[in-house]
């Protein structure tokens, strides 16, 4: 059984209100599963967060929490496909995808998938297919999460941090203390606890920014970024150019492939680490 948990300020986007009245009406028509809705409206989203995990314990006793953002947007079976790959031991937190804007110099929303590399930092997951992933981090505006794992947190963290799940924990990036986000302490803390975070990349939910941020605006971006910069990768290499080896008739001489020139899988950085939007 599910409680569905969402935060707010007052007020929801009507696309997401419309997202949840579609998942009740599907969820009784089939197993009824959603047993509880949660909700918290305060001004500090760590407190939220901590609202809603705290009742989902002490006064709930449905099995999973699904923590809903009130700017996404979904299908119907979005809990029910959570739900097929969830398992309280191999798999007790889940993620949907979703995608958001995180850099000033990136013009493409990115996934909300996250890894950390070996000097802490967490890096967006660029390249996936429709199929689970383990990962390090994640947002929760789509995240089924097992009772068992705020449990172990709550006993882990009742006496170090009043916000229990969801703080701002201080952690080593780049050799440098960084406070991050509710979410990145969340995952931070279960990870800690020996809890695996899976993200779900064939599980797509939208979401509701200046536009609606999506698979598509996604892969429509990422193109337009290869664009450029193999446009700039043309400059550069014809500025590397010598005097006497200038293009003739519009045909560049061939090139040694140097350091710039060389393409590359690595994931972009993920340059927030106070939150994920």
């Amino acid at each position: 059984m599910v409680t569905l948990g969402y935060i707010h300020n007052g007020s929801v986007h009507a696309p997401f209100m419309r997202s949840v009245l579609n998942a009740l009406s599907y969820d009784a028509e089939h197993q009824k599963l959603i047993q509880h809705i949660s909700d918290a409206s305060s001004s500090d989203i760590c407190q939220n967060r901590n609202i809603i995990a705290n009742g989902f314990l002490h006064k709930q006793t449905q099995e999973w929490l699904w923590f809903l953002d009130t700017d996404i947007v979904f299908e119907p079976d979005t809990l029910y496909r959570l739900l097929e790959f969830a398992d309280p031991e191999k798999h007790p937190i889940v993620s949907g995808i979703y995608f958001s804007y995180l850099a000033h110099e990136i013009k493409f929303p990115l996934p909300l998938f996250f890894t950390r590399t070996e000097d802490g930092e967490f890096t967006n997951v660029r390249r996936f297919h429709d199929q689970p992933i383990r990962i390090d981090g994640c947002g929760m505006g789509c995240c089924l999460i097992h009772r068992s794992v705020l449990a172990a947190m709550e006993d882990a963290y009742k006496d170090v941090d009043p916000w229990v799940w969801f703080g701002r924990d201080v952690i080593e990036i780049k050799g440098k203390l960084t406070r991050i986000g509710e979410d990145f302490t969340f995952c931070h803390r279960a990870a800690k606890l020996g809890f695996p975070i899976w993200g779900h990349a064939g599980i797509r939910v939208d979401h509701v920014k200046s536009r609606v941020e999506s698979l598509g605006t996604f892969l429509q971006g990422n193109k337009l970024y290869e664009i450029e910069e193999h446009e700039r990768k043309k400059v550069r290499q014809n500025e590397a150019v010598p005097a006497g080896l200038q293009p003739l008739n519009g045909h560049s001489p061939a090139l040694p492939e140097g350091p710039d020139s060389r393409q590359t899988d690595e994931p972009a950085q993920a340059q927030q680490v106070n939150g994920i939007g």
